[in-house]
């Protein structure tokens, strides 16, 4: 099954709290008193919260040859598990990152990281959107990608986007029943709301290309030749020549 939304939301903001956290290189070691990259993160935040510019002061320290990526890891877990108390924490966590990636010291978890800050903080939409299209891009697996998706759906609202990152982490990834029929859902909210016949398209021809067992993969096939004979049937009252709509949709009917 998909995870439930709040689920997702939870493991997402993990990217910035637990994941930073077992990245650090002394995580688990409890012979040691207190942990290097700690002490340089809350170095680093004490005289950045003290500066008079956060930019300024990020800026002048990723321009340093001795940036720590362990502290400023580091220093965004710290940030962030303050930050529903402490409004002014996200400034620092989007200062922090954006100055990162313009320097060329961006890591991939920052994407992620800085999408949902944005999120918390009530940035545009677009702001937003932007963020987390450069964490599906930087995604190293498919169920990355497929979480982006999923947290860009349920809990950013931007359902309008997320069909093409379904798609990719669909294609790369063996078939799925629940993620198919969650697409198909998705899909059929799109046709109605935009018009988008491809999206429709795309997931009905590719949920008929599999050989499902048992009554839920036969009702799914079903649903996918019930929407290609409406599209098809939509093309012909148009006068739009769709041919394969009609023979693909007769062949697994008589199969």
């Amino acid at each position: 099954m998909l995870p439930h939304p709040i689920q997702i939301f939870v493991r997402f903001s993990f990217i910035i709290c637990c994941t930073v956290f077992v990245l650090s290189p002394s995580f688990g070691d409890s012979n040691e008193p207190e942990e290097p990259s700690r002490i340089t993160a809350s170095q680093l935040l004490q005289k950045a919260q003290s500066a008079d510019d956060c930019h300024s002061f990020w800026t002048d320290y990723f321009v340093q040859e001795n940036v720590n990526p362990d502290a400023i890891k580091e220093a965004v877990r710290l940030l962030s598990t303050e930050i529903k108390t402490k409004k002014e924490n996200a400034d620092q966590i989007i200062a922090l990152i954006e100055t990162a990636m313009l320097s060329g010291n961006a890591q991939p978890w920052m994407y992620e990281a800085l999408a949902l800050t944005l999120y918390l903080k009530g940035a545009p939409k677009a702001q937003v959107l932007r963020a987390a299209l450069s964490a599906a891009d930087f995604s190293e697996h498919p169920a990355d990608t497929l979480n982006i998706a999923f947290v860009m759906h349920r809990v950013f609202g931007l359902k309008e986007h997320v069909f093409p990152l379904y798609r990719q982490a669909a294609e790369n990834m063996p078939p799925r029943l629940d993620l198919y029929a969650a697409m198909l859902r998705l899909a059929e909210e799109l046709f109605d709301e935009n018009d988008d016949e491809e999206s429709l398209r795309w997931i009905a021809l590719t949920i008929l290309s599999v050989e499902w067992d048992g009554v839920l993969g036969s009702k799914l096939s079903q649903e996918a030749i019930n929407l290609l004979t409406m599209l098809g049937n939509r093309l012909t009252k148009q006068n739009r020549d769709e041919d394969r709509y009609h023979s693909y949709v007769s062949r697994q009917s008589v199969a």
